[in-house]
């Protein structure tokens, strides 16, 4: 396959129940599309390099995507609608096989239930689900062409004549049952409609390898804690059920960079995984860390500590989000129900862009989606809009 192309896209802007019965397109893509993510990666210095899709395997919040993919890249950036999913660690690779597992920290996500990609005939039909040119969470429609391996017989491939293009790449293969039996990965330029993806028993024999090495260890590393609640009281066990903090906290959330949040009597803070208070609860509330920030409550107000704890931007405003691409979106004031004045400040507490409107979102890759007089777009990180609707 001299002409193979992977579908990492060199990036561009462009401006769990088994289903038993045949079920329609509109019915396959109503079932999964909640599943089925959009991934964004970048270089040291936050330049982009590739997108690519990914699928949710399991309430872990495991997601499946291409190594190709992730290659070369410093920097993962997962969404989902306008949503930016928080991404917690790689869990398992295999560069061999194209094959990347990473977690995310929202268990919110459904699963797809999975097939035997064994039992695939050629002919049978299939969906493929993924984000072609950035096209979030597009389904194409086709058949299995054939099923392949590589001239020295290491790796299976199913051949799939569903529409695919670059940004694809991650994306799911479904039946009409909705099951995922592969995940895409390339195509042959040469050929017309010769698409391939990579069969599910291969993920998750790299998969399956990952959960027994886990449970194998005793270590508690990030997402290897998890929390349990007892006799009223949050604590921590590892993989092995083994009780790593004993249950004492009024409520206790996953690990995060290393951190947890925990509540005593109504206030927040952070336990590091030994179970000793890094950040005493002294917070109304508090959020998960996110580019060394996190949000937090105080007094009725919102502002932003720093991973020791101290106070980065005082608590001044009535709403704030998490940081993403080094601004956070805060809200000043509500002069109505759905105007709202504030802005963008940076990690020194500076309002950088000062902004007013029916709704505003958080950035992502230079960008942040904006609502003003009925009207949709996006504006910059100089406050230019850039694209209007």
């Amino acid at each position: 396959m001299k002409h193979l192309l992977l579908f990492s896209l060199a990036f561009f802007f462009f401006n769990s129940n088994t289903f038993t019965q045949t079920l329609t397109a509109d019915q396959i893509y109503s079932k999964t599309n909640n599943a089925i993510v959009t991934i964004y990666t970048f270089d040291t210095n936050d330049n982009p390099i590739s997108q690519g899709s990914g699928v949710v395997l399991n309430q872990k919040g495991w997601v499946v995507t291409n190594y190709h993919v992730y290659e070369g890249a410093s920097k993962i950036v997962v969404k989902h609608a306008n949503k930016i999913v928080a991404y917690s660690n790689i869990v398992a690779m295999d560069a061999e096989k194209d094959i990347l597992i990473l977690k995310i920290v929202d268990r919110s996500f459904p699963s797809i239930p999975i097939g035997n990609s064994d039992l695939l005939k050629v002919g049978q039909k299939v969906y493929a689900i993924g984000s072609p040119l950035g096209l979030e969470n597009t389904i194409s429609e086709g058949i299995v062409s054939g099923l392949r391996t590589n001239q020295e017989k290491t790796k299976s491939f199913i051949q799939i004549s569903a529409a695919i293009s670059p940004g694809s790449s991650g994306g799911a293969v479904l039946t009409s049952k909705g099951e995922l039996i592969a995940i895409t990965t390339s195509t042959i330029t040469k050929g017309q409609n010769l698409n391939f993806a990579i069969p599910v028993n291969d993920i998750l024999e790299v998969y399956n390898k990952t959960n027994i090495k886990q449970n194998n260890s005793i270590a508690t590393e990030n997402g290897f804690l998890y929390p349990v609640f007892v006799n009223n009281k949050w604590g921590y066990i590892n993989n092995l059920g083994r009780l790593i903090i004993k249950p004492q906290f009024d409520y206790g959330d996953d690990f995060f960079d290393g951190l947890a949040k925990i509540e005593i009597s109504q206030k927040y803070g952070f336990i590091d995984k030994t179970g000793k208070v890094i950040i005493n609860p002294q917070f109304d509330d508090i959020g998960n860390f996110q580019e060394g920030m996190a949000r937090v409550k105080l007094n009725g107000k919102y502002g932003f500590i720093n991973n020791i704890g101290e106070i980065a931007v005082y608590p001044q405003y009535l709403e704030a989000s998490n940081f993403s691409d080094g601004l956070a979106k805060v809200i000043e004031e509500h002069p109505n129900i759905a105007w709202q004045k504030g802005g963008y400040i940076d990690k020194n507490g500076k309002l950088v862009i000062r902004y007013a409107g029916y709704d505003f979102k958080e950035f992502s890759e230079g960008l942040a989606p904006i609502s003003k007089n009925g009207k949709y777009g996006f504006i910059d990180k100089k406050a230019s809009t850039v694209i209007s609707l």
